[in-house]
């Protein structure tokens, strides 16, 4: 019996062995187990806390665009390497702090304006840091939305008074890039940013596009006054089409500044006769400064007149653009007073009125047909006798008389200056 017991023995012995020797590989598989279950948990948290950071850099580069615009909108053309901004190879830089991350911003030197903004964040885990660009490429708002633009009021006082509408780039809306009755558009809106009552005053006028003012607004239309589409014109009808008035608009008008500082430019250069026109003053190219403005002026180049008084054009006086030829008037006299003015050039950018801040009265006379911009935000604009105007107009008022019209050149949308900036692409890079 003892001898049974004695042999049976290292049986238990092995198998208790076996059992430890599972149990230890068990708790060794158990434990590498945990061990990647915690590098992966390590690693998912790690990946996790770097896709909230790289999350978190786009509204850090967000808030580089966004001074960006600003900045553009608030200083375009005259200050843009100011108010921290930095010309550097090319390009308007700036670099802001953010909480623990900043951007570093630039925009491009010219239009249209490129913005490129990286946004950095502190990376979780180490000393380096997390980035993401993009790059925006900008369209400028124009403040040229249609035939007239006003802040206080239109009259529109003549029978005959007309506003319409072509393009100058597109051949089914002008013949040869110019305004071809036959092909005319409803684009000439009127607008107002003013709540008066009859801030609007259509009388028998006909205008073919909106008639667009602020809330609170009334317009005022006669018996053979008309406002809408094409088809509401060519049809005969009177009165404002409907959906074709508004009481929403609203823009801004921002200054017309100088386009150089005082003594920059030329003084005009000799008269001289041509067709047997005496001009007593004529501008090639180049940058000009003068004290006023009057009698017979001829340009002849592509030019741009500084003025600083007045503009005192007789009415027999006559303001000529050669073919060819371009002007832009800065104006900061409080008034300006044309005669005949003669712009043969189909594009409306070839003459560009600019009446800055002082400006307060415009006035052309004749009988003259020209192609133009008037940008005068603070003037009261009038237009009389029969003025025919390929182009657009801004002005404080404006008032139109006799058989004026104005043929708004939809070319001229984004034709300096602007009014702000907008996103036209982005893209991360």
């Amino acid at each position: 019996m003892n001898a049974a017991k004695l042999i049976r023995a290292p049986v238990k012995a092995a198998k208790a062995g076996s059992i430890l020797v599972v149990a230890v590989c068990t708790t060794a598989i158990i434990g590498a187990a945990l061990v990647v279950y915690l590098q992966l948990a390590s690693n998912q948290h790690h990946m996790t806390m770097r896709s909230q950071v790289w999350n978190s850099c786009m509204a850090v580069l967000e808030a580089g665009i966004e001074e960006a615009l600003t900045h553009a909108t608030k200083n375009f053309v005259t200050n843009m390497a100011g108010d921290g901004w930095t010309l550097d190879a090319g390009r308007y830089v700036k670099t802001n702090r953010i909480g623990e991350g900043f951007y570093n911003v630039s925009i491009s030197e010219t239009l249209p304006y490129e913005i490129i903004s990286t946004g950095y964040l502190p990376a979780p885990y180490g000393g380096n840091y997390v980035s993401r660009t993009v790059r925006v490429v900008t369209l400028g708002r124009g403040v040229f939305v249609g035939a007239i633009v006003v802040k206080n009021f239109v009259e529109l006082n003549g029978n005959n008074v007309k506003t319409d509408s072509y393009d100058s780039r597109d051949s089914n809306k002008s013949t040869a890039g110019r305004y071809d009755p036959l092909k005319a558009g409803d684009k000439g809106d009127v607008a107002c940013t003013s709540g008066l009552i009859d801030s609007v005053n259509v009388g028998n006028a006909n205008v073919w596009g909106k008639v667009l003012t602020g809330p609170g607004a009334t317009v005022a239309v006669q018996s053979q006054g008309a406002v809408g589409s094409v088809s509401w014109h060519r049809g005969g009808n009177s009165g404002i089409e409907p959906g074709w008035r508004a009481d929403d608009f609203n823009v801004s008008f921002p200054d017309a500044f100088p386009p150089f500082g005082l003594g920059v430019g030329s003084p005009p250069g000799l008269g001289t006769s041509v067709d047997g026109v005496s001009y007593g003053a004529t501008f090639g190219n180049g940058n000009y400064q003068a004290s006023t403005l009057s009698g017979n002026v001829l340009v002849t180049g592509n030019a741009t007149v500084y003025v600083t008084g007045s503009i005192a054009f007789g009415g027999s006086d006559v303001l000529q653009i050669a073919p060819g030829a371009s002007l832009k008037i800065y104006c900061a006299g409080p008034s300006a007073y044309f005669g005949s003015i003669i712009n043969p050039n189909e594009l409306a950018n070839s003459f560009i009125y600019y009446g800055m801040s002082s400006n307060g009265k415009v006035e052309i006379k004749g009988n003259a047909k020209f192609t133009g911009v008037v940008y005068a935000p603070n003037a009261d604009v009038t237009f009389v006798g029969g003025i025919e105007l390929f182009g657009a107009v801004i002005a404080e008022s404006a008032t139109l008389t006799g058989s004026s019209q104005i043929h708004y050149d939809e070319a001229v949308t984004f034709e300096l200056p602007v009014r702000g900036f907008e996103i036209a692409s982005w893209n991360e890079i």
